[in-house]
């Protein structure tokens, strides 16, 4: 829990995620331009095969941090919108453009007044290596903190009606669930503990 938002992690992808917001990351390619697996591969499914020719056209290219939101999703998406983030060129990619990516989903769910929110990096579906993606479980959790207090101070000034989020989730890989789970809930106790 941090700021009477109930921080969760759960082993779904975007598709399952039965949230008010389910949010997804893309790349402008995947590694080898081998194409999606995994969760990317089945929003693009779900979506009827959108996403790919959004991206084909160069409508929606996945530009680092730029943004699609999808508010009219078919019956198979549980969500009541998808929004999807740019996380640009996977050969520069760091664990901070996915922490980037987090804080913009996190501000994404406050700003429209959504009452639950789940994201998904998308790291593996892209092709990237389980050892290059180490420690981006942290840095995320961490921009995700932030972006909350950040919206709670604004709030507190006046300037914003109080948000309605309650619950966020991080939607990781069933494979790999309890390292990063573990890591997701070491960066929450490490900010717990700061003044």
């Amino acid at each position: 829990m941090w700021k009477d938002i109930s921080i969760e992690m759960a082993a779904w992808d975007g598709v399952e995620a039965s949230v008010d917001l389910s949010c997804a990351c893309m790349f402008e390619r995947e590694i080898g331009d081998a194409g999606w697996v995994g969760g990317m591969q089945h929003l693009d499914a779900a979506l009827g095969g959108a996403l790919s020719a959004l991206r084909r056209s160069g409508v929606f290219s996945g530009h680092y941090l730029e943004t699609l939101l999808l508010d009219r999703v078919p019956f198979a998406i549980p969500a009541q919108a998808v929004l999807v983030i740019g996380l640009g060129d996977p050969d520069i990619w760091t664990p901070k453009v996915s922490a980037m990516a987090a804080a913009t989903s996190v501000r994404t769910a406050m700003q429209h007044r959504f009452t639950s929110c789940a994201f998904a990096p998308s790291l593996l579906d892209a092709g990237l290596d389980g050892r290059v993606i180490s420690g981006v479980a942290q840095t995320m959790m961490e921009a995700v903190l932030e972006a909350i207090g950040a919206q709670a101070k604004v709030t507190e000034s006046g300037l914003a009606s109080a948000h309605r989020l309650r619950r966020w989730i991080f939607d990781v890989g069933a494979s790999h669930f309890d390292q990063t789970a573990e890591s997701f809930q070491q960066a929450l106790s490490a900010k717990a503990r700061r003044p």
